[in-house]
């Protein structure tokens, strides 16, 4: 917990500057906390109960996190509509490994 949690603080600090408000700035702070705990919670579990569920539960769980930040970095920084695909198709791509997750093999 604490090395995602240190590893999202230095990507929120990162981008203090370009945050409009300071009430903004805290909630980011609060969602990289909430990150941290997903993280946490997801990438121990291939490792306690091995199964193609749980690899792919700590898999889409850090494709989400990714998916989070290339949305932060492309809305912070303005850049174009067209980056703010590749955030989506990671964002889709984590939830369709968060949904087969919770299936199980046949």
């Amino acid at each position: 917990f604490v090395i995602a949690a240190a590893v999202l603080e230095i990507f929120v600090y990162r981008y203090r500057e370009k945050v409009p408000a300071r009430f903004i700035l805290l909630g980011l702070h609060i969602y990289a906390l909430a990150l941290s705990a997903l993280l946490a919670f997801s990438l121990p579990l291939p490792l306690l109960a091995p199964s193609a569920r749980s690899t792919l539960a700590a898999l889409g769980a850090v494709t989400f996190v990714v998916s989070d930040m290339t949305l932060c970095h492309n809305l912070l920084l303005k850049r174009p509509s067209s980056c703010h695909f590749v955030s989506l198709g990671i964002y889709y791509m984590a939830q369709l490994l968060l949904a087969l997750s919770a299936f199980p093999p046949p």
